[in-house]
């Protein structure tokens, strides 16, 4: 085991008008940090003000959760953008979050990708950079959730940009490092044991076995757990049990 603490992360605020995702309130109990939907794939202004003032009542760290501005497909599209436009869209949402959080009187911790920009800029050197330079630019040093092993983290790396290695333990791994792809069966594990039994291995073992049956190394700074899932509170709360019987205590990075 490479730590006895651990952050644990989840996307809420992406409810919007009348479709309601997830249960923000009752996630907040069993998370150390949260990623905040900042309007392009999810979250109204009511919702997203709601959500920081829940993170802010359980002295959960909040990040900006930017996508690809996509509402009608939940930012899992992916759209080919020039790098001077894609710049003003992240800056856009992360301005607008900040803001919002400053009116309650509290900070922007991190920010994290979200569904085909999180992918993309995995993958991708133009788009990383593009990212990188949005961090670079802010007037206040925040983290970067990521991948270990991903082209953003590797340039997050050469500018000094701080990361938090993040893992997933309801989805599947390829042996390339990526997430298996949701179009493939199994991708999302939905099987809470299932769940749990990635967790162990990644805490313990730092690996995880991969979608054809392999396994990988794996290191983790946060885990993600997803908060629209039918059984997402259930999760969360075995999750805190299983790290509290270990020995590891769950609790977000400080502030840069």
């Amino acid at each position: 085991m490479e730590t006895s603490t651990i952050d644990i992360n989840c996307d809420l605020g992406e409810s919007y008008g009348r479709f309601q995702i997830g249960n923000d309130e009752r996630m907040m109990d069993y998370i150390s940090s949260c990623n905040i939907a900042c309007g392009f794939h999810g979250g109204d202004p009511h919702t997203i003000q709601e959500s920081i003032r829940w993170a802010l009542s359980k002295n959960v760290a909040i990040g900006a959760h930017v996508s690809y501005p996509d509402l009608m497909g939940f930012g899992r599209r992916s759209m080919k953008i020039v790098a001077k436009e894609l710049y003003s869209i992240i800056c856009y949402q992360i301005s607008a979050l900040s803001g919002m959080i400053t009116l309650q009187s509290g900070r922007l911790h991190h920010l994290k990708l979200h569904g085909a920009l999180y992918n993309d800029a995995n993958n991708s050197e133009e788009i990383s950079k593009v990212v990188i330079e949005v961090l670079k630019n802010w007037p206040e040093e925040l983290w970067l959730y990521c991948p270990d092993q991903s082209v953003l983290a590797r340039t997050a790396r050469k500018e000094n940009i701080k990361i938090c290695r993040e893992v997933f333990i309801d989805r599947r791994y390829e042996y390339s490092g990526e997430l298996t792809s949701r179009t493939k069966k199994g991708a999302v594990i939905k099987n809470q044991r299932d769940s749990i039994d990635q967790l162990t291995t990644i805490i313990e073992d730092n690996k995880v076995k991969t979608y054809n049956g392999g396994s990988i190394s794996l290191f983790a700074d946060t885990v993600c757990l997803h908060g629209d899932h039918n059984d997402s509170a259930a999760l969360a709360k075995k999750v805190n049990e299983v790290l509290e019987s270990k020995g590891v205590w769950i609790k977000s990075t400080p502030y840069l």
